[in-house]
């Protein structure tokens, strides 16, 4: 599948939407899992090239850079393409049209937007989910402003402020519920 990607990235004809689509999907393909022995002292002393026998004991972020650097992008944009690419999966799982409508393009919202769906639906309940759901298949526009109010409230204070200020304006606080 790897192969592919990369294979797929080395086209000169992608949009911006399919290029990061593919960088997002390089990078959840290529990234090691987390783990090991980092903080004992016979892990502190061995010799770093003895470390990682199997390699699977990797610095964060490293993966990232080297997609990066071969793809001429920056490690954020990596890994926001990175948090595109998983959005847009979690909003297949739920409504797959919805999902190929974004791939294709003919659903036009922007990429916070897409990401801020498929971390609420994620991070939601039961019942916040259904809600979104049925915001997605009426209007992505509403399901966007329902699943930022939904993660200002899984949020902290600040960023939920932040979050009621960009939905709802300068008067926030008139339809924000405070706590």
């Amino acid at each position: 599948m790897l192969w592919v990607v990369r294979t797929q990235l080395a086209r000169r004809n992608l949009n911006a939407l399919d290029f990061k689509m593919l960088l997002g999907q390089q990078l959840e393909l290529e990234k090691k899992v987390s783990g090991g022995d980092r903080k004992s002292g016979e892990f502190k002393n061995q010799k770093k090239n003895q470390r990682c026998q199997s390699d699977t004991i990797d610095s964060p972020g490293r993966t990232r850079n080297r997609i990066a650097k071969a793809h001429n992008t920056s490690p954020e944009t990596v890994a926001r393409s990175a948090a595109l690419y998983r959005a847009v999966e979690v909003i297949k799982e739920v409504s797959p049209h919805i999902g190929q409508q974004i791939q294709s393009g003919e659903l036009k919202s922007s990429e916070k937007g897409i990401r801020a769906v498929g971390r609420a639906l994620k991070q939601a309940d039961k019942n916040q989910k259904a809600q979104i759901i049925s915001e997605l298949e009426v209007d992505f526009s509403k399901a966007v402003k329902l699943s930022k109010i939904i993660l200002a409230s899984l949020e902290p204070a600040r960023a939920r402020d932040a979050v009621a200020k960009e939905v709802f304006g300068e008067f926030a606080f008139l339809n924000f519920p405070v706590e």
